[in-house]
């Protein structure tokens, strides 16, 4: 009798939590993975290349190449020095803009939040932000020119041509 008794309360404890998962909505039928993803923020669609991203993707790319470009080991050496860099200031920068945005926190839970402040932090934020941009930019720059003019032509060839077999089909990139 008591094992039924614990049994039942088991169904009706899953049953509540199953109950209480699909009246969230977006675990309902009809409702699969892509309406999660589009809740939760984690569309699957191909989205754009942000300059870290581009600076990341040129990076590996010219190291996964370097013997068909014929690359020196200083030149490699250079591109890693360079990408290295590039990443330890987005890593200050954005916790430098986060430790700003716990400032902005507080001074808004303040009885009195003082408007001059927050106007202080937030130009704050955004000149560290402007700040990672330009340094990305500017790895960017270097990056390319670190390449002489033949292996840049060598890189475009070799980038047009991964483009051309990717999941779109050949030729899908303008030229």
């Amino acid at each position: 009798m008591k094992m039924l008794s614990a049994l039942a309360a088991g169904l009706l404890i899953s049953s509540v939590f199953a109950a209480d998962a699909g009246a969230a909505g977006h675990l309902k039928k009809g409702h699969g993975m892509m309406k999660h993803k589009m809740v939760h923020g984690k569309h699957s669609g191909m989205k754009k290349a942000g300059l870290e991203e581009k600076l990341a993707m040129k990076g590996r790319m010219i190291l996964a190449n370097a013997e068909k470009l014929d690359l020196t080991d200083g030149q490699a050496e250079k591109i890693r020095a360079i990408l290295a860099e590039a990443k330890k200031k987005a890593i200050r920068t954005k916790a430098d803009v986060e430790i700003i945005m716990v400032d902005v926190h507080g001074e808004l839970h303040k009885t009195e939040p003082s408007k001059a402040a927050l106007h202080e932090l937030i130009e704050k934020k955004y000149a560290a932000k402007k700040a990672l941009t330009m340094d990305i930019v500017d790895a960017i720059v270097d990056l390319k020119a670190s390449l002489s003019d033949d292996q840049k032509k060598s890189l475009k060839k070799l980038k047009d041509a991964a483009h051309g077999e990717g999941k779109h089909g050949a030729g899908w990139r303008k030229k």
